[in-house]
């Protein structure tokens, strides 16, 4: 059994698959599944860049969210997103990892990465965050 709470269940956590695998809210660490479907891959029958930024901005706000003791409320939006793209991304399960680099009162900055089974980096991204509350 987990000894952290489940992410929260949204529309969007539905439609990526996600699930926490991992979690150390001390440190702002998180580690999460997701299980995406061809439904989400563009006309070269890869999975659209959008998504894959939405996956990566998922694991920052997961990990900020978690360092925060906001699990279903965050109150917290993300400023920017910058994202490095390093291979073509697959449907099916994918695996990522989010890492508060630094949390102030009022913005929160955060690292990801994704990763395929065979645990090659698809993708990284940094973020920064404002926190409304």
């Amino acid at each position: 059994m987990a000894d952290f709470p489940p992410i929260a269940d949204s529309p969007l956590n539905r439609l990526l698959g996600v699930e926490i695998v991992s979690c150390d809210p001390e440190t702002g660490h998180v580690k999460c599944s997701f299980n995406i479907s061809e439904d989400l891959n563009n006309l070269q029958g890869i999975i659209h860049g959008g998504i894959v930024a939405t996956m990566l901005d998922q694991l920052c706000g997961v990990a900020l969210a978690y360092k925060r003791g906001k699990f279903t409320t965050p109150e917290q939006v993300t400023l920017d997103l910058n994202v490095r793209f390093m291979r073509p991304v697959a449907a099916g399960p994918l695996w990522g990892v989010g890492q508060v680099e630094r949390m102030g009162r009022t913005i929160g900055f955060v690292e990801s990465m994704l990763y395929d089974n065979e645990d090659r980096l698809l993708a990284k991204a940094t973020t920064s965050f404002k926190i409304l509350s």
